[in-house]
């Protein structure tokens, strides 16, 4: 799940959680919060791409992607 906002001092920001099951149980997770250089669709994705291959998440394994249904975050 992944949430583009710009805080006080105009700043983008991309927040990140991650749901998973594990022993049959469904986890959701708190991954971080990212600075963004811009708010435009290939820097958010860009962004996300490289966070989740720091935190050594496979994303070839991504099945589902939640968004607050904004046009640059669906496009």
């Amino acid at each position: 799940m992944i949430d583009e906002r710009t805080d006080i001092t105009v700043k983008k920001h991309l927040s990140t959680c991650i749901r998973y099951v594990k022993n049959w149980v469904t986890i959701t997770q708190f991954l971080g919060n990212v600075e963004l250089s811009d708010g435009k669709a290939h820097s958010i994705v860009a962004c996300l791409v490289e966070y989740l291959n720091k935190q050594h998440l496979d994303t070839s394994r991504i099945v589902a992607l939640a968004t607050d249904g904004a046009s640059v975050m669906m496009g």
